[in-house]
C-alpha cells in the first residue's frame, strides 16, 4: 500500500554549488530571485546520507557533486580552504531546520555563514551547524566564507529552495510473496521512494503485530536482521534496504506476515506494506 500527501509545488531550483571570490560575511551576496514557477515532476538533487550498508537503487536521481577543489581567492590564486558543502533538506519547507556541513581544508581556522548568526563548529574537519529556512517559498542562496591562520579565505555560494510540500512515500517489499522452509534464511528488500518535492528523513520499521496482521499468521520478531532504520532521502530519491529474514526451526507450515512502515520525520506522512512468507 503506498501513502499519497498533495499539496501545492511553488518553485523549482536545481540543487548545485557555485563558488566565487571570497567576501566578508557582513556583505552576503543576495538572494537568488523568489517565485518562478515550473512544471511539477522537477527535482532537485544532491548527495544524500544513508546509514552504513544501505543500498542505493539505480533509478535515484544523479546527486549534484558538491567536492570543488580549487575556490578563487582574494588574491587571484587558487585555493582549497572550502572542499564541500552539503545542505540537509536542500529542498526544504517554510521553517524548516537546514543542516550545514562543510568540509574545508586542515589549515581552516573559522567557518561562517554571511548574514546569519550562526558559528560553525568543526567537528574532525567537517564544520557543522544549521539555519532555519525563510517563511517564504522561493529560491535562495546561502554564502559559506572560510578563513586560514594566514590571512586567506574562500567563499562558496550553495542554492537552496524553500517549498510547500507536495507529494508523499511508497514503500514496497520486494519481492512481496517468498517461499521459505523453517531454519532456513531469505533475503527480502525494502524499498522506499521519496515522492515529495522537498527531501525527508524518514524511519522505516518492521512490524509483525499490528492490526494490518491477522492473528495467528503474524511472523516472529527475532526471524529479522534490523527492525528499524531512518533513511535522508532527496526530493525524488528512492533506497533499497536488504532484509535478512531467518525463520526458526520447529515453526509449523503455512502463512508469516509482517509490515514495512514508513514514517516521515518532518510530517503527518505514514505508509505501509506487506510481506507474506510460506514456511514449509
Amino acid at each position: 500500500m503506498k501513502a499519497k500527501a498533495k499539496f501545492l509545488l511553488i518553485s523549482v531550483l536545481f540543487f548545485s554549488l557555485v563558488l566565487s571570490g571570497c567576501v566578508s560575511p557582513s556583505q552576503p551576496e543576495e538572494s537568488a530571485a523568489a517565485g518562478a514557477e515550473s512544471e511539477p515532476g522537477q527535482q532537485g538533487a544532491s548527495s544524500g546520507s544513508f546509514a552504513e550498508g544501505e543500498g542505493v537503487s539505480e533509478s535515484m536521481p544523479d546527486a549534484g557533486d558538491s567536492s570543488v577543489p580549487d575556490i578563487n581567492s582574494e588574491s587571484g590564486e587558487t585555493s582549497s580552504l572550502i572542499r564541500s558543502v552539503t545542505l540537509f533538506p536542500a529542498n526544504a519547507m517554510p521553517g524548516a531546520s537546514i543542516n550545514v556541513s562543510v568540509e574545508a581544508a586542515s589549515g581552516v581556522e573559522k567557518v561562517e555563514i554571511a548574514g546569519e548568526d550562526v558559528g560553525l563548529v568543526n567537528e574532525n574537519g567537517i564544520w557543522k551547524g544549521s539555519i532555519i529556512a525563510p517563511s517564504e517559498a522561493g529560491a535562495y542562496v546561502l554564502e559559506i566564507t572560510a578563513g586560514d591562520g594566514s590571512g586567506g579565505c574562500a567563499e562558496a555560494s550553495v542554492p537552496y529552495r524553500v517549498l510547500l510540500l507536495e507529494g508523499g512515500a511508497d514503500i514496497t517489499v520486494f519481492p512481496r510473496a517468498n517461499n521459505v522452509t523453517a531454519g532456513e534464511e531469505i533475503l527480502v528488500n525494502i524499498r522506499v521512494k521519496n515522492t515529495q518535492n522537498v527531501d525527508d528523513i524518514f524511519r522505516v520499521y518492521l512490524d509483525a503485530t499490528g492490526s494490518e496482521v491477522p492473528a495467528g499468521s503474524q511472523a516472529e520478531p527475532g526471524w529479522f536482521e534490523w527492525s528499524e532504520k531512518t533513511v535522508e532521502l532527496r526530493a525524488g530519491q528512492d533506497v533499497s534496504l536488504p532484509l535478512n529474514i531467518r525463520i526458526s526451526e520447529g515453526i509449523s507450515p503455512g502463512y508469516r506476515l509482517f509490515s514495512a512502515k514508513v514514517v516521515s520525520e518532518t510530517s503527518e506522512l505514514y505508509g505501509f506494506d506487506t510481506g507474506y512468507l510460506l514456511v514449509s
